[in-house]
C-alpha cells in the first residue's frame, strides 16, 4: 500500500528531516510509472503518480512536491508546456524525461526550465543519482540568498519568485542557473556580460515572438558562457 495524498503544505526543496522528500511523478506509462515509483520508494522517497497532463496543476497545488519528474509525452497537455507552466510561479527542480536520441527535446525541456533530463529507457540508477544531486543542490543555496532581488547590468533577479527579466522583459532560466546568480555577484556580472555581447540587445525592432525567442536562445548561451567562468 503506498503512502496517502498530504494535506499539508511547506516549500519545496526544503524537506524537514522527519519524513520523506516528496515527488510528483507525472508520467502516462502505468508500467513505467510503478516502476519508478517502486525503486525510489525503496531509497526512502514518497512518490505520487499522475499521468494526465491537464491534472498536473491541481496536483502539483495539493502536494507542493518536492521535486517533479516530468515526461514529455502526455494526454491533455504535453511536457514541455507543463515545464513551462510550473517554472512561472514555482522553483521546484524539474528533471524531464526524453525519448532515446530526441536532442531538440532535451534542449526545448531546459530552456523551458527543466534542471536536468534522464533518456528512456529509464535506467533507474541513473535516475535515483540525478534526482539527489538536484535536491542537493537546490538545498545548498543559503536561506537568505532564496529571497534576495538582485541586479547586474540590465538583468533584474527576484530569487524568491524564480523570476528573471533584461530590460524588464521576461527571460527563463533553469533552477541551476537561478541558484549559482542568487550565490554568486561573479556570476551575475558575468552573465550580464554575456548579455550585452548578444544580437538581440542591440536589435531596435522586432516582433513579441521574435524577441522572446532570441532573449530564451541569448539567455542559454549566456548561461553557458557563465558557467564556464570560475566562480569566488
Amino acid at each position: 500500500m503506498h503512502t496517502a495524498e498530504p494535506t499539508l503544505s511547506r516549500e519545496p526543496g526544503s524537506a524537514p528531516a522527519a519524513r520523506r522528500c516528496r515527488v510528483l511523478l507525472v508520467e502516462d506509462s502505468a508500467r513505467l510509472a510503478a516502476s519508478i515509483r517502486d525503486y525510489l520508494e525503496r531509497h526512502s522517497f514518497e512518490v505520487f503518480i499522475e499521468g494526465d497532463g491537464l491534472a498536473v496543476a491541481e496536483r502539483f497545488e495539493r502536494l507542493k512536491p518536492d521535486l517533479v519528474i516530468l515526461d514529455l509525452m502526455l494526454p491533455g497537455k504535453d511536457g514541455l508546456t507543463l515545464c513551462r507552466e510550473l517554472r512561472r510561479f514555482d522553483r521546484v527542480p524539474i528533471l524531464i524525461l526524453t525519448a532515446k536520441g530526441e536532442n531538440i527535446d532535451q534542449v526545448l525541456g531546459l530552456e523551458m526550465g527543466a534542471d536536468d533530463y534522464v533518456v528512456k529507457p529509464v535506467e533507474p540508477r541513473v535516475l535515483l543519482a540525478r534526482v539527489e544531486a538536484l535536491l542537493r543542490r537546490v538545498r545548498a543555496v543559503p536561506a537568505e540568498a532564496r529571497e534576495a532581488k538582485l541586479t547586474a547590468g540590465r538583468l533584474a533577479i527576484d530569487c524568491a519568485r524564480r523570476s528573471a527579466t533584461i530590460d524588464s522583459q521576461p527571460v527563463e532560466l533553469t533552477t541551476g542557473d537561478f541558484d549559482i546568480l542568487c550565490c554568486s555577484p561573479r556570476a551575475r556580472e558575468a552573465w550580464s556580460r554575456a548579455m550585452r555581447s548578444c544580437a538581440w540587445c542591440a536589435a531596435s525592432t522586432t516582433t513579441a515572438s521574435t524577441a522572446r525567442s532570441t532573449r530564451a536562445s541569448a539567455a542559454c548561451a549566456a548561461s553557458s558562457r557563465m558557467r564556464a567562468e570560475p566562480n569566488p
